[in-house]
């Protein structure tokens, strides 16, 4: 995947390489993000479209996801790929809910990990 920033992205494949649950999520997102450049440089429209159409084909590489790591994916895509923002500016309100529900879900998360730690 062309990324944003090296840096953090580095870091975030190196936290999603810690178990065969994450390197496997990553699998997903790279054969996506690879095709999606491949047709995004092949001018088929915006990179939302891009994304869609690359959809399939991860599927047919590494099988079928829940909407749920859609989703996530969808977080992970928008924050890091080179095109995410375009992406995350031309997603249907459906995609975006999907997008939207995982970012309430990771704050969530976020919040009881904090309070947690506080309590201790």
């Amino acid at each position: 995947m062309i990324v944003r920033d090296a840096e953090v992205w580095s870091r975030r494949q190196a936290e999603l390489q810690e178990d065969q649950t994450g390197r496997d999520f990553l699998d997903f997102i790279e054969t996506w993000t690879a095709r999606a450049e491949k047709l995004y440089a092949e001018d088929i429209g915006s990179a939302a479209t891009a994304i869609r159409q690359s959809l399939d084909h991860a599927d047919q590489v590494h099988g079928r996801v829940s909407a749920h790591y859609l989703g996530q994916m969808l977080v992970v895509i928008a924050t890091h790929w080179e095109h995410g923002e375009e992406m995350a500016e031309s997603l249907s309100s459906i995609e975006m809910r999907l997008v939207q529900d995982m970012l309430a879900l990771k704050c969530a998360e976020l919040d009881q990990t904090a309070e947690k730690a506080g309590n201790e």
